[in-house]
């Protein structure tokens, strides 16, 4: 008899024949069987993590006056500059800066102010926003430089190259007694835009 099936693991085969013979019949038994081959599939690989440099952004500043010193009641021009390095390993595509002028200083306008990219004058678009809006002396005064989309423009800041602007304000009679602080304010961005960074003074 040939049953030709497959046999799970544990599990039992049995069954049962009639024999007729005028003598006592002589059995034997011979079992044929052949293993099944089970093929299991599987997938080898290995995952290598390599380093991958993250770019920083990061900026550093200096804010100079000349002169830096002026007389008292008498009105004195000023050139001040506000030079931008970066300092990180990502190259800045926006700078932001916030000055602040004190009363007794009248503010520049836009055209006296120049503004440097990497040694070279730059002479593409920028805002320059002003409150209060007005030359009045008496008032202090926030100015808002914003230089953006430089890649599309001269190019990224790249690290270790610096940003300078310059304008020019007139010391209007300034008093002997009076301290005259200029906070200024900085922030850097990249392109696609992070979270910004930023300087304060």
């Amino acid at each position: 008899e040939k049953p030709g099936f497959e046999m799970e693991p544990g599990q039992e085969w049995t069954t049962s024949f009639e024999v007729k013979s005028k003598s006592p019949p002589k059995c034997t038994q011979e079992v044929v069987y052949t293993p099944m081959r089970v093929i299991k599939r599987r997938v080898l690989g290995k995952i290598v993590k390599e380093p991958q440099p993250i770019p920083v952004y990061e900026i550093k500043y200096t804010k100079t006056f000349d002169p830096p010193e002026v007389s008292s009641f008498d009105k004195t021009p000023i050139e001040v500059n506000i030079d931008i390095e970066n300092v990180g390993s990502a190259s800045i595509n926006e700078i932001v800066v916030e000055d602040h002028l004190p009363e007794d200083v009248m503010p520049p306008k836009k055209e006296h102010v120049t503004i440097w990219i990497a040694g070279e004058e730059y002479n593409g678009p920028f805002d320059l926003q002003m409150e209060p809006d007005n030359q009045d002396p008496e008032t202090p005064h926030k100015l808002t430089f914003t230089i953006g989309g430089l890649k599309e423009i001269v190019g990224e800041l790249e690290p270790g190259k610096s940003v300078r602007i310059n304008y020019a304000v007139m010391a209007w009679k300034s008093r002997p007694e009076k301290e005259y602080p200029s906070p200024i304010h900085i922030t850097a961005n990249i392109v696609p835009p992070g979270h910004a960074t930023e300087l304060s003074s």
